[in-house]
């Protein structure tokens, strides 16, 4: 005699289940042994493992450096970096300048 299936009137899966962000995929790879070691010790020093580590370290790395340049605030801020460096270079060459041409007037 076959039992009958009880069915359950609320929804099986939530939302969170159908999160792809969220989905895990088995990948096969190969690394180095010096670099698979230091996986290995530096999860052991945090408390979990390697390849829980690594996916944090990859996941780190992709969500600040969308692009091979960086993220849009790192980009930003190197380009506030190098105007900043080019302005001091621009206002000591000047200090420069007129140092120069005041001693040359002097002569």
């Amino acid at each position: 005699m076959s039992k009958k299936m009880k069915f359950s009137k609320e929804d099986v899966l939530t939302a969170d289940d159908l999160d792809i962000s969220s989905a895990k995929i088995r990948i096969t790879t190969m690394v180095d042994k010096v670099v698979y070691d230091a996986l290995k010790r530096e999860a052991k020093a945090n408390g979990g493992k390697y390849q829980t580590f690594l996916n944090k370290i990859l996941a780190d790395h992709f969500s600040r450096k969308g692009s091979p340049k960086g993220s849009l605030e790192e980009r930003l801020s190197r380009m506030e970096k190098l105007i900043e460096g080019q302005t001091k270079n621009r206002i000591a060459a000047k200090k420069t300048r007129k140092v120069f041409t005041t001693k040359k007037k002097a002569s």
